[in-house]
């Protein structure tokens, strides 16, 4: 398989200097686009004062866009989904129904990239707030799983659960690891063809709580692996889009738990998206 790959990587090698040393490739195969798209190079010109200044600028200003726009975007959101569980929405005619659904998808696919590049900022400046608290972590996959269940109808994927009996307290903030549990799963659906599995399993291993999401989708190759879980990197196919930082941001959140989160799988043969979180066995 002819595989090409891209990897763009600036780094400042000492702080109080204004030098750079710039290191590209391409990540590309027949089913993958490259994985970061780097926009030009820099060259000459931009001390390291300058460049730090405009990511600064360019974060305020993702910030204040991202902040402005999530209102009328939940507003339209909840507005839609009211529209589409109302008794009456059977009665539109199919043309109405399916485009009310798009909105909806639509609606819902444009909050999550508002939340992630809010969540980015918080991460970039060190300020993501976590509230920490004794939750089951039982309950919180089982919220998370039957968040999906019409999903699943909807796209003739079948769900399975390998948590029916798993119970254990876990200090977490449980929205933010709701957070990444959805991200998880969203990333499974949408890989996962029509009549495909998705499943969600939780254990406890070695004293610590292991969480999986598993899919029979397209895999990752191992060349990728670690590379997704960096900021702005991707791996999509033709119909997916996004930013990149889904992955990212759950590393993040999981890192701050005090957790790790890795991918196996192969070329494929699906994928296995697995993070674990110290657990309260006392």
């Amino acid at each position: 398989m002819n595989e090409q790959i891209i990897l763009h990587e600036i780094k400042f090698v000492e702080k109080k200097r204004r030098h750079w040393r710039s290191t590209a490739a391409k990540l590309k195969d027949s089913n993958f686009a490259s994985l970061s798209k780097p926009k030009k190079s820099v060259k000459g010109g931009l001390g390291l004062l300058d460049v730090k200044n405009e990511v600064r600028n360019r974060d305020a200003i993702l910030s204040m866009v991202s902040h402005d726009l999530r209102s009328p975007l939940a507003a339209i959101s909840m507005a839609i989904d009211l529209v589409v569980k109302d008794p009456t929405f059977s009665s539109f005619n199919d043309r109405v129904r399916r485009l009310l659904e798009i909105i909806k998808v639509s609606g819902l696919d444009a909050l999550r990239l508002t939340d992630d590049l809010l969540d980015l900022q918080h991460i970039s400046l060190g300020t993501l707030d976590l509230k920490m608290s004794s939750h089951d972590i039982g309950q919180i996959l089982k919220n998370a799983f039957l968040r999906f269940e019409l999903d699943a109808v909807r796209k003739s994927i079948t769900v399975e659960n390998n948590f029916s009996n798993f119970s254990a307290i876990l200090i977490c903030d449980h929205q933010r690891i709701s957070q990444v549990l959805s991200n998880l799963l969203n990333n499974a659906f949408k890989f996962t063809p029509a009549g495909g599995v998705v499943t969600l399993s939780g254990s406890i291993e070695n004293g610590l709580i292991k969480i999986s999401v598993s899919d029979n989708g397209p895999g990752v190759p191992q060349l990728f692996q670690k590379l997704i879980f960096d900021r702005n990197v991707q791996i999509e196919n033709s119909s997916n889009c996004g930013l990149g930082l889904g992955l990212y941001i759950c590393k993040s959140i999981v890192t701050a738990h005090g957790g790790d989160i890795w991918v196996e799988s192969a070329k494929g043969e699906g994928s296995r998206f697995c993070f674990t979180l110290p657990a309260n066995l006392h």
